[in-house]
């Protein structure tokens, strides 16, 4: 009788020991869930730039900005003269006969702060939509270490469900920044 307790002991153990593994594998596999669904943004280094620019008080210069999304943008020069946008160029045109509809894209972000606030429009607009299955946004930006604009901006959004994400993906460059002073 004694070996029948027994084995009576460790069926419980064991059930109780498969019980807890499983329910580890299963939240773990719920962790590895929830983090693959996320918004990746890093908003700390993001105010930081921000908040440098700002108190730089360069209200003039002058920048070349081109995009990636479906395919390379041309290149424009925007000129910013007492935080006020005063001209948009294009520098490099390529082969593009249709220009005004990068125009009307770059006029988004035609000077440094609305750069900055098109990058938290898009983090508040991610961040308002729930994380759902197959769903991953991020937001990647480089800042220029002398002046703290963002220099390059990247955005990444998967949806496997038939809502897109707002902002799709793509990126955008600032170079060749000169204040004028």
């Amino acid at each position: 009788m004694r070996r029948g307790r027994g084995r009576g002991r460790i069926g419980a153990t064991m059930k109780k020991t498969l019980t807890l593994l499983a329910a580890c594998v299963l939240l773990s596999g719920c962790e590895l869930f929830l983090a693959h669904h996320r918004i990746e943004f890093n908003e700390a280094a993001f105010n930081r730039a921000r908040s440098a620019w700002e108190a730089q008080g360069i209200t003039s210069y002058t920048f070349e900005t081109s995009g990636f999304s479906a395919g390379p943008w041309p290149v424009f020069r925007i000129t910013v003269v007492d935080g006020e946008f005063t001209s948009l160029e294009p520098i490099d045109a390529g082969t593009w006969q249709n220009l005004d509809v990068f125009e009307d894209m770059i006029m988004e972000r035609r000077t440094i702060p609305m750069v900055f606030d098109q990058i938290a429009a898009r983090y508040r607009r991610a961040r308002a939509n729930p994380p759902r299955v197959g769903y991953r946004y991020s937001i990647g930006v480089a800042y220029n270490a002398e002046y703290h604009f963002p220099e390059s901006v990247s955005t990444t959004g998967v949806v496997s469900t038939r809502r897109p994400v707002d902002g799709g993906w793509g990126n955008f460059t600032i170079k060749n920044f000169r204040p004028v002073r």
